[in-house]
């Protein structure tokens, strides 16, 4: 008997653990290491004929993030949030930008992203969660001196796991963008193109 009570015991707790996550507010911070598909172009007019330098690659970067949310029910949670990503690969375009006399400012910096998303999480009597979902907003690339705005769309998925109020979350990210940047100084044509990003993250965040 005393099995039994125990065994109903742990299903409660379970069950309650579970039901809370309905209805609650989420906020969280999350960091990831991204690659992202980007071409870099520099073209050079030069007596008879164009000198063209391009770097078509994966540039591999750092991103960090804020993302605030709510469950809408006990399988599924839709966030909002706001990521900064730099690319540590861009210093070689920047290096050639430099050498060629270009000035900072037509340097590469950084993207952000204001993402909106959905997912839907399984096993919901479970602390340990796996989800899929998707995501849609707008990427912003800084570079070349200017800035270029860009509809994004991605799917992510992932495992959570609970403890309390506290997840903590491992997943993959893929977001798809189309920023494209073109400059021109002193004979020299600059042009940043970014094309879409991958992310390996881990987050954390606190249910209210």
């Amino acid at each position: 008997m005393k099995k039994v009570f125990t065994a109903a015991a742990v299903m409660t707790v379970a069950v309650m653990s579970s039901s809370a996550m309905a209805g609650d507010w989420f906020v969280g911070l999350e960091g990831a290491t991204n690659t992202d598909k980007v071409e870099a172009q520099h073209k050079e007019s030069i007596p008879g004929g164009t000198l063209k330098e391009t770097r078509s690659k994966d540039f591999k970067g750092k991103s960090i993030g804020i993302r605030v949310g709510k469950y809408i029910d006990e399988n599924v949670r839709i966030y909002a949030s706001l990521n900064k990503s730099s690319w540590n690969d861009a210093d070689k375009f920047n290096k050639a930008v430099k050498r060629a006399g270009g000035s900072s400012k037509y340097q590469i910096k950084d993207q952000q992203s204001v993402m909106v998303s959905g997912d839907y999480v399984f096993l919901k009597d479970s602390p340990v969660r796996p989800f899929v979902g998707a995501s849609l907003g707008v990427n912003r690339v800084e570079a070349l001196g200017k800035k270029d705005s860009s509809l994004a769309y991605g799917a992510q998925a992932g495992v959570l796991f609970s403890a309390g109020p506290v997840d903590l979350e491992l997943g993959m990210k893929y977001t798809r963008s189309n920023n494209s940047i073109k400059a021109k100084h002193d004979g020299h044509s600059l042009e940043f193109t970014s094309k879409g990003s991958k992310q390996a993250y881990l987050s954390a965040a606190y249910r209210f």
